[in-house]
């Protein structure tokens, strides 16, 4: 019951939204910066099987993803192999149902109607559709997720070349001030060649 000027994540906020109707919201939106948070209808995940699980999770099964306060259906394509068993994890690209507000390193769970069967770590919120067992593909994911701001500019910098410096910036997700000093040190080094200089 304050007024402040940030909130940590896991924090009950209020926010005055004005201009906006309430008819005009709905559960699983998101506040963000202009420009920084585009929703997305496909993500690539490291995913993890419940370790009770009843049975293994198959190739292109419709479950139901949650992630911050949205709920859609997604179909999972598993990127490695044809089934996922209980307690193994692997690389998948999830399509969904409909658009969802969320940034690579967010957590999600899914669903089945009755059980939890997966969750894990978001890792690109805009991929490409990828060909399955492709080892280029997986190493990129890797990187991406396990890399370093370096890693994650040069990979994102690397599906995308050529690309304006304003869409390397949304589409590498990272915090501005560290976009900044990556992509000058990359530039100064020869990582990154601008076109502009």
């Amino acid at each position: 019951k304050k007024q402040v000027e940030t909130a940590e994540p896991g924090t009950r906020t209020a926010v005055n939204l004005s201009g906006v109707s309430p008819e005009d919201l709905r559960r699983g939106q998101v506040v963000t910066l202009p420009g920084w948070l585009q929703p997305t209808v496909s993500m690539d995940v490291r995913l993890r099987a419940v370790s009770d699980a009843a049975r293994a999770l198959r190739h292109s099964t419709t479950l139901t993803l949650h992630t911050g306060a949205s709920e859609v259906a997604a179909r999972v394509r598993l990127l490695e192999g044809d089934e996922l068993a209980p307690g193994n994890e692997t690389w998948a690209q999830l399509r969904l149902e409909a658009p969802v507000a969320a940034a690579r390193g967010d957590f999600f769970v899914l669903r089945s109607s009755e059980d939890t069967v997966a969750g894990g770590r978001i890792v690109d919120t805009r991929p490409r559709r990828h060909r399955r067992n492709e080892r280029e593909t997986l190493d990129a994911l890797r990187r991406l997720l396990e890399g370093s701001p370096d890693d994650a500019l040069l990979t994102v910098l690397q599906r995308l070349e050529p690309v304006a410096v304003a869409e390397l910036r949304t589409r590498a997700e990272l915090d501005a001030t560290v976009f900044d000093e990556v992509l000058a040190r990359q530039i100064a080094d020869g990582g990154v060649v601008d076109r502009h200089l």
